[in-house]
């Protein structure tokens, strides 16, 4: 009995300390996003209206797309990682112009939001005015 008891004892503390050890983690979220092919000719980042817009700039082809590899929430701060995917090498693609970009709608509560390119690192840090 006394070793069954030191056994349930010790899975409470390690279920405890894993739990205590998740406590202040930014939470992945799924934020709710649309991907379109004609935004802005220019490259960039915004937040306008409560909508976040990342740009691709002007593409030669329609295989160009935004795309979220990550998206973080923790006490009212987001963090959005993005990267431009390609078109798949040797696909036959009409020549077009496109200007691929993806809006993100943001929660409500959020505070801030930095947007990190994955690719070269540059982020962006906006505040909730």
């Amino acid at each position: 009995m006394t070793r069954l008891m030191g056994l349930v004892s010790g899975i409470v503390f390690v279920a405890t300390a894993v739990m205590a050890g998740c406590a202040g983690q930014p939470e992945h979220i799924n934020l709710p996003s649309n991907a379109a092919l004609n935004c802005v000719v220019m490259e960039s980042v915004v937040v306008v209206d409560g909508k976040l817009t990342i740009a691709a700039g002007e593409k030669p082809t329609p295989g160009y797309s935004v795309e979220l590899s990550k998206q973080q929430h923790e006490d009212g701060d987001l963090m959005v990682e993005y990267f431009i995917a390609t078109p798949p090498s040797g696909r036959m693609l009409p020549q077009m112009m496109t200007s691929p970009c993806r809006r993100i709608e943001l929660p409500r509560d959020w505070h801030s939001v930095t947007v990190v390119n994955r690719d070269t690192s540059q982020q962006w840090v906006f505040e909730h005015p």
